[in-house]
Formats: structure tokens, C-alpha cells, sequence
């Protein structure tokens, strides 16, 4: 089966962008590896997962059920707890194997962050930096 490499930022993304592509790889016998930019655990748009904030537009802005026990799950994989951080990590990771990307979406801060981690990817590990 494929390996596939999820660049996250640190926080504020969308848990259904990055929950459920996890879980239909997962589901599908792939193996996903995470990076972010730092190197720590990414953390989903708290916002997103639990609506707090939202005020009454809550249940339409929040995500879905599906999305957030997909993001939930995959929260407490290995692979999502200790994600490859620098272009050498990502390189180690395209040496063992990873062939696909998945790049999630996000909010506030996260398409920007989303962007670097995307930019750093390409050039450092498909163009070779």
C-alpha cells in the first residue's frame, strides 16, 4: 500500500480537511505520515471540533459529526502525535516510501502556516531543496 505525507500547520486547520482523507487512507490499508512546521503535534480549529464560539450558528459552522470523530481518531494515531518537522525529516519520509500528499485547509492563522509547510515540502523534498 501507498505511504502518504500530510504537511499540517501547527493549529487552527480544518479537522474534517485532515480527519477524514486520514481515515479513508487508513481505512484503505495506506499509511499516513504527518509534518508540520515545528515539529509538535498540529491542532485542529478548536472552534471547528467543539463550536464553542460560534454563538447560534454553531451546528452550521462547527464541523460535521463525521468529521470530527475522524479528526478525534486520528488525533491519538502515533503518526499524528509525532510528526517529521524539517526537509530532512521529510526526506527520510520520501526515502521510506511516501508517495502521495494530502494537503488540509484551514482557518485564521492555518492558510498561511498551511502555505509554508506546503512551499517548504515541494522544494525541499520533490525538488530537492
Amino acid at each position: 500500500m501507498a505511504t502518504l505525507l500530510m504537511p499540517l500547520p501547527d493549529s487552527d486547520f480544518d479537522p474534517t480537511e485532515s480527519g477524514v482523507p486520514w481515515r479513508t487512507m487508513r481505512d484503505h490499508g495506506h499509511h499516513v505520515v504527518f509534518a508540520t512546521p515545528t515539529g509538535r503535534t498540529a491542532r485542529a480549529d478548536p472552534k471547528m471540533v467543539t463550536g464553542e464560539g460560534l454563538g447560534i450558528l454553531s451546528p452550521l459552522l462547527k464541523a460535521d459529526a463525521s468529521g470530527r470523530s475522524a479528526y478525534l481518531y486520528m488525533e491519538q494515531s502515533d503518526a499524528f502525535r509525532r510528526p517529521m518537522s524539517d526537509a530532512s525529516d521529510w526526506d527520510a519520509g520520501r526515502k521510506a516510501g511516501a508517495q502521495r500528499s494530502s494537503f488540509a485547509g484551514g482557518c485564521r492563522r492555518a492558510p498561511t502556516q498551511g502555505i509554508e509547510a506546503v512551499d517548504m515540502f515541494l522544494t525541499d523534498t520533490l525538488v530537492g531543496g
